[in-house]
């Protein structure tokens, strides 16, 4: 019952870090709704990471830009925006920072659900050039932004034109269009754990967007300016978190230097919660449990206290006790208690712990088992004896890896002395070799034999096995005898001591 109990514990944990992510028109922004995102920075560095299911995003050295480091998104009715009547579905405007100097339009098209906005048209206006610039998106296909609802591998793309109009100074309103050569594309490309330094996201899920355009400004009816502009996004969304919580825009267009922008939702919790998760639940002595900490705040002053009952544990990786997202090994084999504690003195209450009991089930490692023989124990003088090595594993599974070998022998007397025996000079039999020959030259002399034997892929390597007095040389052959009576010579291991017996002849 308790293995039953541990499997599906494993199961239900392995589905809550890993489950696929449905974004739906719940997701989606709302009118009057405000949005803050904090800028990152040096994003031009940054680095968007695998794609696929179950990826691990790591970000937590990512820090915050220097201040002004916020942008803020409003989402107003756009009655009375600037040239929002060009554009007749239009439902809502998104507004950033407060500025006027821009808009895009979103309408909801023919839809059910009055949430999922597509991007009608832009609004923007230079004042250094004096220039207003909006586009509506034509063709009755208008781009889509987030096309709700998606999961991962949903997929859309969209050749797109649009025309709007322009003012450059005194210039009269004049035709802007984008021809039949825009191109949208939109790919789920991913979903799985996003780590920022200040929250950890357990099921995310990336979109990757790519625009191309081209914009043509018409003066009396001929081209006058074209503008290329290029857009690459990575955004990566959570269930029930209003737009992306963190994303990643390269854009480049006409004269402009490309411009980078990385951005993560700014948190919104008042107050601290503590949770976390291991990478598994159940394995052996030998692994790495790797903790993702799944609390707020994870910087801002939070201290961390890593507590394991029993304490049996080894940290990792020069992780420690106070680490945000600790990686140990269990040491005994047994069931495991996890508790994290925090401390913050920003908020209030300034303290917060989670226990999660018998979060970890360890068994034992497999061992690396080592033993030898001997083709006699009693050899003559001067004679070669052949050890042979067996390495084995504990739970019967085929030895893994390389084993290497070294071989000592040790005198009862005179453990350093090594002149009274000799290896062969052949390396397959010789003191590093899994079964050497050894010959003993000293007679009425033990032996001890001492073998270590080396796996790096078993934590209880190296292993040493010892045998005290194991050779004994017969030395029969050179004690006196005569036709009245016989010389033996008993050896006896358990005291390195030769016993000799004179036995009459019958």
């Amino acid at each position: 019952m308790r293995k039953l109990i541990t499997f599906f514990a494993v199961l239900l944990a392995f589905t809550a870090v890993n489950a696929q992510v449905t974004i739906n028109g719940d997701n989606a922004f709302s009118l009057g709704q405000t949005i803050t995102y904090q800028k990152v920075f040096a994003p031009d560095e940054f680095r968007t990471g695998a794609s696929g299911a179950n990826v691990v995003w790591n970000y937590d050295t990512l820090v915050l830009a220097q201040a002004p480091n916020t942008n803020v998104f409003e989402y107003l009715d756009p009655t009375g925006l600037p040239h929002a009547d060009v554009m007749p579905e239009v439902k809502i405007a998104e507004k950033l920072n407060g500025l006027d100097n821009g808009y895009f339009y979103f309408d909801n098209g023919v839809v059910s659900n009055g949430n999922k906005w597509r991007r009608s048209g832009f609004y923007a206006y230079d004042a250094s050039q004096d220039l207003e610039l909006w586009i509506n998106y034509k063709n009755g296909v208008p781009l889509k932004l987030y096309p709700y609802d998606f999961t991962y591998e949903s997929t859309y793309d969209t050749i797109f034109g649009a025309d709007g109009g322009y003012r450059l100074g005194s210039i009269a309103e004049d035709v802007v269009q984008v021809p039949e050569l825009g191109e949208y594309h939109f790919d789920c490309d991913a979903y799985g754990m996003l780590i920022l330094p200040h929250k950890v996201y357990p099921n995310a899920l990336r979109v990757h967007v790519t625009e191309n355009f081209e914009i043509q400004l018409l003066m009396g009816g001929s081209p006058a300016m074209t503008m290329q502009v290029s857009d690459e996004a990575y955004y990566w969304f959570v269930e029930g978190i209003d737009g992306p919580v963190f994303s990643y825009v390269v854009s480049s267009g006409g004269s402009k230097e490309t411009t980078y922008t990385l951005q993560w939702q700014a948190p919104t919790e008042t107050a601290i919660s503590v949770d976390f998760v291991a990478d598994q639940l159940s394995g052996n002595t030998d692994d790495v449990f790797s903790f993702t900490n799944l609390s707020f705040p994870l910087n801002a002053g939070s201290v961390f206290e890593w507590t394991f009952e029993p304490g049996t544990v080894q940290y990792m990786d020069g992780t420690n006790a106070n680490s945000v997202h600790p990686k140990v090994r269990f040491t005994e084999p047994g069931t495991y208690s996890a508790t994290l504690n925090i401390t913050n003195t920003n908020y209030a209450p300034s303290t917060a712990s989670e226990t999660k009991i018998d979060y970890i089930t360890v068994e034992l490692a497999p061992q690396l088992v080592v033993d030898f023989t001997a083709d006699t124990t009693i050899p003559a003088v001067s004679s070669s004896v052949i050890f042979t090595s067996s390495v084995t594993v504990s739970d019967a599974s085929p030895v893994t890896g390389t084993t290497s070998y070294e071989w000592y022998v040790e005198g009862t007397w005179d453990p350093d002395e090594t002149t009274d025996y000799s290896f062969p000079s052949s390396a397959t039999q010789g003191p590093t070799s899994a079964n050497p020959k050894i010959k003993f030259k000293t007679a009425n002399k033990y032996y001890h034999i001492r073998l270590i034997a080396t796996n790096p892929n078993y934590s209880n390597s190296p292993v040493t096995v010892f045998k005290e007095n194991y050779i004994a040389c017969d030395v029969q052959a050179s004690l006196q005898s005569d036709s009245n009576s016989q010389v033996i010579v008993y050896p006896n291991p358990s005291n390195g001591v030769f016993t000799v017996e004179t036995v009459e002849n019958s």
